[in-house]
């Protein structure tokens, strides 16, 4: 019976260091598994910044080149304020802490809002008046090929800035 005893004993002890290593097994598994998304969602968060700011400069295009073209005026107030909307992402959303924590990247975008809300005033303004101002904004965009270089809002040429010079900072 001792015999008997002691064999249920031992297996019992078995049973008890096994359930501990799938216990331990299964935790470890689960650490590795929270810490692989941890750093897909570090990943994706460094995408979508990536993302908003390449979208942010197609949209700048889009509006200079509406203007370039002498577009339909409905067309250039659509660009005008999807680009507007862009930057007010870019100005307010928490994603962009971090690049608006560098001192040029926030110069730079007080720029471009100072801009927006110079610009805005034409955009709402008479089909009559936006027409005139665009005539000279297409003025100065037919100065250069490249509208970053030479239109009045410092958009695309930061943006692409940004992108190049401020990687490292992303997250």
């Amino acid at each position: 019976m001792t015999k008997l005893r002691y064999m249920h004993k031992k297996a019992g002890q078995i049973l008890v260091i096994l359930a501990g290593l799938v216990i331990v097994t299964a935790i470890a598994f689960l650490a590795w598994n929270v810490t692989r998304k941890i750093e897909e969602l570090s990943s994706a968060s460094s995408d979508n910044v990536q993302w908003s700011l390449s979208q942010t400069e197609v949209e700048f295009q889009e509006f200079s080149s509406r203007i370039r073209v002498g577009a339909d005026l409905t067309g250039i107030r659509r660009r005008f304020d999807i680009f507007y909307s862009r930057i007010n992402t870019v100005s307010q959303a928490q994603v962009f802490e971090e690049l608006r924590a560098d001192d040029d990247f926030r110069a730079t975008l007080q720029n471009i809002q100072d801009w927006l809300e110079t610009t805005v005033r034409y955009i709402d303004s008479t089909d009559v008046e936006l027409t005139r101002v665009c005539q000279g904004w297409q003025a100065l965009c037919r100065t250069s090929a490249r509208m970053c270089a030479s239109c009045p809002c410092p958009a695309s040429r930061f943006l692409h800035k940004m992108r190049t010079d401020n990687a490292p900072m992303l997250p």
